[in-house]
């Protein structure tokens, strides 16, 4: 069981209608038979979504909804509406894995978007050339997909036990 760390707070600037797809995920572990959402195993945040209906701009969240003995990471996953139908989107899309830290701060930026988070730090999502060689062999969904990177090697340890 962990020890207790403060709530995560972020405060964004994301415009739900700008993504086709806009989450969090509480995550605890990793499906390496899957990639995309599946590939993390977690449950998702209803505060942190395009889909809830107060969410807006500028607003401050406080990510409590699951006890933080069950989740160790947050990923947010956010898919540009812009190019979607015409498969230009991958570059724009939204990825970030937040960590709970006691007392931290932490800021990030992408294009046109920003959040700024307290009691956690941003961890980076890794290319597939960081990742285990053994899922290069997988099909391109896979190792193109950046939160089955994400999830692969942060849980690599889980993983090759």
């Amino acid at each position: 069981m962990r020890s207790h760390t403060p709530v995560i707070s972020l405060t964004h600037n994301f415009d739900g209608r700008k993504f086709k797809w806009l989450y969090a995920k509480y995550a605890y572990g990793c499906n390496p038979r899957h990639h995309c959402t599946n590939s993390i195993r977690g449950r998702y945040s209803k505060i942190f979504s395009r889909l809830n209906p107060d969410f807006v701009s500028g607003q401050t969240v406080f990510m409590d909804e699951f006890p933080q003995d069950m989740w160790d990471a947050i990923y947010i996953c956010g898919v540009a509406a812009k190019g979607y139908s015409t498969h230009k989107n991958y570059p724009h899309n939204v990825h970030i894995a937040i960590l709970p830290k006691l007392d931290a701060r932490d800021h990030w930026q992408f294009e046109d978007w920003s959040m700024d988070i307290t009691n956690g730090v941003f961890e980076y999502v890794p290319s597939d050339k960081e990742i285990d060689s053994k899922y290069l062999l997988l099909p391109a969904e896979y190792w193109t997909c950046r939160m089955f990177r994400w999830a692969v090697w942060h849980y690599r340890d889980k993983l090759n036990a």
